[in-house]
């Protein structure tokens, strides 16, 4: 990631929180989600952490922390055609962290998402630079999306 990218997204983050609307609430816990933080990184200072997982359990992990957080996720719905929930809001914060270069797709046929060491520790300076008061508030949000998605991602058992 380099300083124009970090640029760019404080300039997004800027322009999204301004008067703390529902974006800004929307945008904040969105990064606060791939930022990995935990109970160690307040600990031991920040370790980042790289995440990779497929864009059906991103979205999955994403509907059930609305539900789990509403008041973290104002403005943030979703709809279950063909049985995969879609979110335009989901779409346009996940494309504006691709823009930044704050993630990656690093296969094809663009069915998983990633975010390097790199891009984790930038959007967690991110976060303590602009909400350093309130940082635990994010760990929650960060270990239960990792914790979903990893749920989403392992195969399901079945029996023949």
């Amino acid at each position: 990631m380099n300083k124009e990218s970090e640029k760019a997204l404080q300039v997004s983050l800027d322009r999204e929180t301004r008067n703390q609307s529902k974006g800004e609430v929307l945008y904040k816990n969105f990064l606060a989600a791939f930022s990995g933080f935990s109970d160690s990184n307040l600990e031991e200072k920040i370790k980042p952490k790289s995440f990779r997982g497929s864009i059906e359990s991103v979205y999955k992990a994403f509907k059930e922390l609305r539900e789990e957080f509403p008041d973290k996720f104002p403005g943030l719905y979703f709809s279950d055609k063909g049985g995969t929930p879609h979110s335009k809001e989901l779409e346009r914060n996940l494309f504006m962290l691709g823009a930044f270069e704050m993630s990656g797709r690093e296969n094809p046929r663009l069915r998983y998402l990633t975010i390097s060491t790199g891009a984790s520790r930038a959007i967690q300076t991110l976060l303590e630079e602009r909400y350093g008061e309130s940082l635990k508030d994010f760990i929650p949000i960060s270990k239960k999306f990792r914790e979903l998605v990893k749920n989403f991602e392992e195969p399901k058992s079945f029996s023949l």
